[in-house]
């Protein structure tokens, strides 16, 4: 999050990276700095996960990456700093990218007309969306029950007529059908 990191050996890593703070607070005082270390962030996450792919290859040559994000660091880029997740450099680290598209889980008023929005933001950001898993929610947590089947179709479809190439759900109840 945005009130983390202060583990000596990540304090000591920014310090290599020219940024001196003694609390979070400080970094928070000005918007270029908190840029700075937020971005830091999104790229140590990325540059070690592509260490450990690298490993992985030697394994599984043909291995492929995807990276969870929230919809939110979509939605709303001043979020970035509060997920250390960004769509633009995940898209530049990993073969997919699987977005949150949630909105019972966001709270969105009107569901579909939210997924329209989240797909055109991925569009605008990217260009396309053919990297992008759009990862719809089969349950709403919020009240403890199943999207219908109706719901979730009707989703995918609005999504793949929107331009969307990936559509995925999540959780699959097979148990319950």
């Amino acid at each position: 999050s945005d009130f983390e990191d202060l583990h000596p050996d990540a304090v000591q890593y920014y310090k290599t990276q020219g940024i001196n703070f003694k609390t979070v607070s400080e970094i928070h005082q000005g918007e270029p700095l908190m840029r700075r270390w937020t971005d830091l962030k999104v790229d140590a996450w990325n540059d070690f996960t592509d260490q450990m792919t690298e490993h992985l290859r030697w394994f599984r040559p043909g291995i492929k990456t995807a990276r969870n994000l929230y919809a939110t660091v979509v939605m709303n880029p001043e979020s970035e700093k509060w997920f250390a997740q960004s769509l633009l450099k995940s898209i530049q680290h990993y073969d997919h990218v699987a977005l949150m598209a949630m909105p019972y889980m966001e709270n969105a008023a009107d569901p579909e007309e939210w997924l329209i929005d989240l797909h055109g933001a991925v569009n605008n950001i990217l260009g396309d969306t053919d990297k992008v898993i759009f990862e719809l929610q089969t349950r709403d947590w919020r009240t403890q029950t199943n999207i219908p089947t109706e719901t979730l179709v009707a989703q995918m479809r609005q999504l793949f007529l929107s331009g969307a190439m990936n559509v995925a759900y999540y959780p699959d109840d097979f148990l319950e059908d």
